[in-house]
């Protein structure tokens, strides 16, 4: 099993910027947001982390534990992971790719990605990719819904600002936690374009490409909103601080 975690952010609306240090290293809850994620995915076989802004800061940190990539320009989430492709590129297994500012989600839930991986091998119907959902109590969060056949099989995400206020009423939503096989997200990576209105390479057009190439996709899905709540302002570090604090 490896883990990708993209850490290579500048944490401008948090004001990590300012402080000359990366956004994965910005302190919740007197540690290190990168602390916590990669503590969770202890169990894994090996942790890559994609690493560019002050990267030297978390070298220091974490020190030689872990493998590093570094993405020396920040060109979405999709070209982070590429970044990293020489570590995945030939291996024939799951690769999870999640994110250094989500310090609440906990290993049982990155457990779960992985077995749902793993059952589909089993299964001798394996999949390419399995992404991550939770059930919202709050449907007013700007995540972007994912749309199911009658047979509850995966369709697409549609994008919240896209959607019509009927799938707006959708409860169940894509949050961009995902696992790969790693030879396919090696091949599918290569289909990806910034043909958006950012310029950037979104990971989150990988699932649709690997469909569209006939590859299987599912969702495997959580009940809790808390541990999806991300880190980008800093009425988010003070929600996930007080999240860690409840939890004890």
């Amino acid at each position: 099993m490896k883990a990708i975690v993209l850490a290579a952010g500048k944490g401008r609306r948090i004001g990590s910027e300012k402080e000359g240090i990366p956004k994965a290293m910005r302190i919740v809850n007197g540690k290190p947001m990168i602390d916590y994620v990669v503590k969770e995915l202890s169990f894994v076989n090996e942790i890559i982390l994609v690493v560019g802004y002050k990267k030297e800061q978390i070298y220091d940190y974490l020190g030689n534990r872990y493998s590093y990539a570094i993405q020396e320009e920040q060109l979405g989430t999709g070209h982070a992971v590429k970044c990293a492709g020489e570590f995945f590129a030939d291996y024939d297994g799951p690769v999870l790719v999640t994110f250094g500012d989500m310090p609440l989600l906990t290993a049982k839930t990155y457990r779960k990605v992985f077995k749902a991986y793993n059952d589909s091998i089993r299964k001798n119907n394996p999949v390419a990719c399995v992404m991550l959902s939770v059930f919202l109590k709050d449907i007013s969060l700007p995540y972007g819904r994912v749309i199911r056949d009658n047979k509850k099989n995966y369709v697409r995400i549609i994008e919240e600002p896209d959607c019509t206020e009927e799938q707006k009423k959708i409860n169940e939503v894509f949050f961009g936690v995902m696992l790969f096989n790693g030879k396919k997200l090696g091949w599918i990576l290569n289909r990806m374009t910034n043909k958006n209105a950012q310029n950037e390479y979104y990971l989150t057009d990988l699932p649709t490409l690997l469909k569209e190439e006939g590859e299987k996709v599912i969702v495997c899905s959580i009940k809790d909103q808390e541990e999806v709540y991300g880190v980008n302002t800093l009425e988010d570090l003070y929600r996930v601080e007080q999240v860690m604090r409840a939890r004890g």
